[in-house]
C-alpha cells in the first residue's frame, strides 16, 4: 500500500491521535458525582439525627457538669439540681460537682441533703478546695 502524499510529506505527523488516559476524566465525574449526591445525603442524614443515646455517653458528662455549674452560678438552682442528677446518673464521680451540687441543695433549702453531699464531696477528695470550702461552711452553720 502506497502512502499517500501527506504521509510522504509529513512524515513525522501521525494521522491518529494519541489516547489520552481515561482515568482523570473518570476521577473527575467521580468526585463530582460524591460531592452533588453525596453531600445532600450527609446532610439531611445529619439534621434528622435524633439519636438519644449520645446522651448516656463518656461526652455527655462533661457537657452536663458545666452546664449545672453554670446554673448554679447564675442562681438557676432548680435546673442546676436537674442537670448534676442526670450527670450522676451518668456515672459523673468528680469531687467539685459534688460540692456544687451540695451548694444548689443548700440554695433551694435542702441542708440535710446538702450537708450529706458536702461530706461526701470530701471523701471522694480531701484536697478540693470547693469541697472543703462548702462541707466547713454548712458544717459552721
Amino acid at each position: 500500500m502506497a502512502k499517500s502524499s501527506f504521509e510522504q510529506e509529513f512524515p513525522d505527523y501521525k494521522i491518529v491521535p494519541e489516547k489520552r488516559p481515561k482515568w482523570p476524566w473518570i476521577l473527575a465525574w467521580t468526585a463530582f458525582v460524591v460531592f452533588v449526591v453525596g453531600m445532600p445525603v450527609l446532610l439531611f442524614k445529619g439534621l434528622t439525627y435524633n439519636d438519644t443515646s449520645a446522651l448516656t455517653s463518656s461526652f455527655a458528662r462533661p457537657k452536663l457538669f458545666s452546664l449545672a455549674m453554670s446554673q448554679s452560678e447564675k442562681g438557676d438552682h432548680q435546673e442546676a439540681l436537674r442537670n448534676f442528677e442526670r450527670y450522676f446518673a451518668l456515672g459523673g464521680q468528680e469531687a467539685d460537682a459534688m460540692a456544687l451540687y451540695a451548694y444548689s441543695l443548700l440554695e433551694v433549702g435542702r441542708r440535710d441533703d446538702a450537708i450529706s453531699w458536702a461530706k461526701k464531696a470530701v471523701d471522694k477528695d480531701p484536697l478540693s478546695k470547693a469541697a472543703k470550702l462548702i462541707h466547713d461552711t454548712l458544717e459552721s452553720k
